[in-house]
C-alpha cells in the first residue's frame, strides 16, 4: 500500500476513534506553570488532563505511532518494530524511538524508562493496562 492510501486510513482511523490517552502524572515544577499549560481530554476511561506541548511522547500501539508520525510528532517510545518497512516516511518518523513494547503488548519498565510526558493508545485498553500507564 503507498504512504498517501496508507496515511489517509491511518487519519481517519485517528479522527474516528477517540484516542485513550493516559497522561503521565507530575506537578508542575514551577507556580507559573499552571492550568494554562494543561488540557482535558476525553478518553474511553473518562477525562484525563494532558500537557498543551508534550515533548516526551509514547505512542502505545502500532496505528497510534502511524497517527502521531502523521501529525509531525516527535516520538520516544513505540509499540512495535515494523514502522520502516512502510517506507521512509515512517522510518524517519520512528528513528531514535525506543521500542516498548509489541503492537499490543506493552512492556511497562520500557514506557518508564524513556519518561514520557504522554502515552497515547488508538486502540482498546483494557482497565488494567490503563490504570498502569496513567501511573506512568
Amino acid at each position: 500500500m503507498s504512504r498517501g492510501p496508507f496515511r489517509a486510513l491511518v487519519l481517519s482511523v485517528a479522527a474516528a476513534v477517540t484516542l485513550v490517552v493516559a497522561a503521565c502524572s507530575g506537578e508542575p515544577s514551577t507556580p507559573s506553570e499552571s492550568a494554562a499549560a494543561t488540557r482535558e481530554v476525553a478518553t474511553d476511561h473518562g477525562p484525563v488532563t494532558v500537557p498543551d506541548h508534550a515533548e516526551r511522547v509514547v505512542a502505545a500501539d502500532y496505528f497510534a505511532g502511524f497517527a502521531l508520525v502523521d501529525l509531525g510528532v516527535s516520538l520516544v517510545g513505540v509499540a512495535g518494530s515494523d514502522y520502516s518497512d512502510q517506507g521512509d516516511f515512517y522510518s524517519a518518523g520512528t528513528s531514535g524511538a525506543e521500542v516498548i513494547g509489541t503492537w499490543t503488548d506493552v512492556d511497562y519498565e520500557a514506557v518508564l524508562a524513556v519518561k514520557p510526558d504522554l502515552i497515547v493508545r488508538s486502540i482498546d485498553t483494557d482497565d488494567e493496562m490503563y490504570a498502569r500507564l496513567s501511573k506512568i
